[in-house]
């Protein structure tokens, strides 16, 4: 075994309870010397990064998990030089127009980096948009205005929920008025022409129907659901992560998968499940998921116009936002009939045939015709939800 030990990056059981993992290939040099990679981009958009790793620690993410076998500072970016010769490249050679930043956190906390950046990107004045995704308290008014003469576009910012105890349990921010930061940074984005984007974490297993409501208005009063990362997002317990050895403590809420040999490779599946505890909030899930997946059926149909060339990346991008706002009224109509009763929903038929037809007279103001969408998004049959949650 102690040849196998020697093998960076692999983790294995060593004896009955002890578990051996050596320290990945991904060394504080690495970055310095991997170079560029190969692309191969598809209609005029590409992603990049300038750094690995991150330097915060939100309780539900495995990011720190994993990057403290590889980096002792947990963070590190690439040389500024090097970006842009990648930039270069992508622009010259494959005729890129959108570029989004992939960086776990792009900002950081090297601001220096980020202005150095943008000075060298103003300066060669490419015609190309950037996106990133970055947190609300690393950003200020200077260095918005700064990203926006760069070209930016859109930024992606860790906001998770307005609910103060799901904040905090998230280890999301250091401040109590972190309501007013995101409001503040969503009005100065908007006063930048650019376009603000929410991770959220709607459900997890204490949430209640006052959170619900609360984050609901938020995000109709804010960005929409249309930017949101995933609609109906369900708190994951990633293997590792803080919040995951909290939530192990609750045994009534809270249990494990047995890994078995069928499911052991299942790339989807997570070894720690929870049941809410409000048995109200289970239905509202329950139809939320449902409605995510009808809404990724019927994104296929736009998906498909964008392969056929008869839709830009743009305009396609800004189709699924207006298709996936109006999973707004969804929930709205969910949280109106649990708000009106002491005890859980009952989802009827009627409820659903009047929530599909707020995707389908949507789609039909889009060329779409009544059939095709009724079809797509009934490949599920509803009535196995309302069995399994009645």
């Amino acid at each position: 075994s102690s040849s196998i030990e020697k093998v960076p990056g692999l983790a294995f059981r060593n004896g009955k309870d002890c578990i051996h993992a050596s320290c990945c290939y991904e060394n504080e040099n690495f970055i310095q010397t991997i170079g560029i990679p190969v692309h191969r981009p598809r209609y005029g958009v590409a992603r990049i990064i300038t750094s690995r790793g991150c330097n915060w620690g939100c309780s539900f993410c495995c990011i720190n998990t994993f990057d403290k076998f590889n980096f002792r500072s947990r963070y590190q970016r690439r040389a500024l030089n090097e970006v842009i010769e990648e930039i270069d490249m992508l622009v010259r050679e494959y005729g890129v127009d959108h570029i989004w930043l992939s960086d776990m956190n792009f900002i950081g906390k090297d601001q220096h980096f980020i202005d150095r950046f943008c000075d060298e990107i103003i300066q060669r004045d490419y015609n190309v948009t950037f996106e990133g995704d970055c947190r609300v308290d690393a950003l200020n008014e200077h260095l918005i205005q700064k990203l926006a003469r760069a070209n930016f576009y859109c930024l992606f910012l860790g906001v998770e929920s307005f609910a103060n105890r799901q904040a905090e349990n998230y280890n999301k921010f250091s401040k109590k008025n972190y309501q007013e930061d995101i409001l503040h940074v969503v009005s100065l984005l908007h006063k930048y022409n650019m376009v603000p984007r929410f991770g959220f974490i709607m459900f997890d297993k204490d949430t209640t129907l006052d959170e619900l409501v609360l984050n609901h208005n938020a995000i109709t009063s804010t960005v929409g659901y249309g930017t949101l990362d995933g609609l109906a997002n369900r708190l994951i317990l990633l293997p590792g992560t803080k919040i995951e050895s909290e939530y192990l403590t609750d045994s009534k809420n809270c249990y494990q998968v047995e890994i078995t040999e069928k499911n052991c490779l299942e790339s989807a599946l997570y070894y720690t499940q929870y049941n809410f505890s409000d048995d109200r909030v289970t239905p509202v899930y329950a139809v939320s998921y449902l409605y995510r997946k009808k809404f990724n059926r019927i994104q296929e149909l736009f998906d498909r116009r964008l392969r056929e060339g008869t839709l830009t990346y743009v305009q396609h991008t800004k189709l699924l936002w207006k298709l996936r706002d109006q999973f707004a009224h969804v929930i709205y109509e969910l949280l109106s009939l649990a708000e009106n009763k002491s005890s859980r929903i009952r989802i009827t038929p009627d409820i659903i045939d009047q929530l599909d037809k707020i995707i389908v007279d949507f789609c039909m103001q889009h060329g779409f015709q009544k059939d095709l969408l009724q079809q797509t998004i009934d490949e599920e049959p509803s009535n196995q939800i309302m069995d399994s949650h009645n």
